[in-house]
């Protein structure tokens, strides 16, 4: 076992005193380095070395801005190498922003360390942009971002173009499942009007494609609809466009959920799978499924985990892309516990053929 000692504030309040006191209690992380479980708790086995993998990680802020969680998420790209060593294929990996906490240089720095052990086994990664990953200290005041000076994808044999040369927080790559190849599309938190054009023009409408954004669902079955919700909606990329000028421009040059729906995924018949973060309240989690124009239903999932102990406690979404090239079963692991949840919304399965 590892080992990892962090400190807890722990907030001790007395009745009999009107004062607090403010301890430190050194509590201890156990990361499970045994090797990789493929059983769940009831003894069923989750993944098929028949399939093929692609691996949501969610929001990783509380993991590179906290030092003593930077192992949690060290822990994750292990297992994931682990698991492409040992059988279980893994074709990509996808993150769908707040990679900081604050836009502050040590934290790239972490994270671009921990995800360029997925360069040295030649696994496809693709990050993209969220709000903390803005502006004066991740306050999204501005667009201004360090994304781009610290990852480069152009050397990935899966990256095919990106919006702007060498900025690639907006980029598309190419992977293949299963003999068939699958478009994989990241785009900026709330993306700007000319970025969804740019994905519009560049997807090939033949390929089946999935979309990565930080921002798209609000909570289970609901999408960001500033339009319909208006502030009701916290956290929507209109609430970040309408407190800053500088992130949103002059005429809030910013796109929520609805709209890359209205504006992009409704108009491919083959962007039939959407995955985002961003959110943890009302939920941490949720599913949307919806019918395109084309008559063809399309995955939208949320998760982002950060809120729950040690940076989010090392879970990920497997999206397990089965042998029959038309069921994906969406599974959910803990590197931390090295274990499963099984629980309906963390465990399902969708047709997309």
């Amino acid at each position: 076992m590892k080992h990892i000692y962090i400190l807890v504030i722990t907030l001790l309040v007395a009745n009999t005193i009107s004062s607090c006191a403010i301890i430190d209690i050194p509590e201890e992380i156990i990361i499970d380095d045994k090797p990789f479980n493929n059983l769940d708790d009831k003894g069923n086995t989750q993944l098929e070395k028949s399939s093929e993998l692609i691996i949501f990680i969610p929001d990783i802020q509380y993991y590179t801005h906290f030092k003593q969680n930077n192992q949690v998420l060290r822990s994750m790209i292990n297992r994931i190498i682990e698991l492409n060593e040992s059988g279980y294929k893994v074709k990509a990996v996808i993150q769908g922003g707040d990679i900081t906490e604050t836009n502050l240089p040590i934290e790239w720095e972490t994270a671009k360390g921990i995800f360029n052990k997925l360069d040295a086994k030649n696994i496809t990664y693709i990050l993209t942009t969220g709000n903390h990953d803005y502006g004066d200290s991740g306050t999204t005041n501005s667009r201004q971002t360090y994304f781009d000076d610290y990852f480069d994808f152009s050397s990935q044999s899966s990256f095919r173009q990106c919006y702007l040369d060498k900025y690639y927080e907006n980029s598309l790559f190419e992977v293949m499942i299963h003999n068939r190849p699958l478009q994989l599309i990241a785009l900026e938190f709330g993306p700007r009007q000319a970025v969804i054009e740019w994905a519009n023009s560049v997807l090939d409408k033949d390929k089946i494609s999935l979309l990565v954004t930080h921002a798209y669902l609000f909570k289970n079955k609901e999408r960001f609809d500033w339009k319909k919700f208006g502030k009701a909606q916290n956290d929507s990329p209109y609430r970040y466009a309408y407190d800053s000028t500088q992130f949103g421009g002059e005429n809030i040059d910013v796109n929520d959920g609805q709209d890359v729906w209205d504006k992009l995924v409704n108009l491919h018949e083959n962007i039939r799978f959407v995955v985002c973060g961003h959110k943890i309240k009302p939920d941490y989690i949720g599913n949307l499924l919806s019918e395109n124009t084309y008559k063809k239903d399309v995955l939208e999932m949320l998760f982002n985990t950060q809120n729950l102990p040690n940076g989010g406690n090392g879970w990920m979404q497997m999206l397990e892309f089965k042998k029959d090239g038309k069921t994906l079963g969406v599974k959910t692991y803990s590197s931390l516990y090295n274990k499963w949840n099984t629980d309906s919304i963390h465990q399902h399965t969708f047709f997309y053929n």
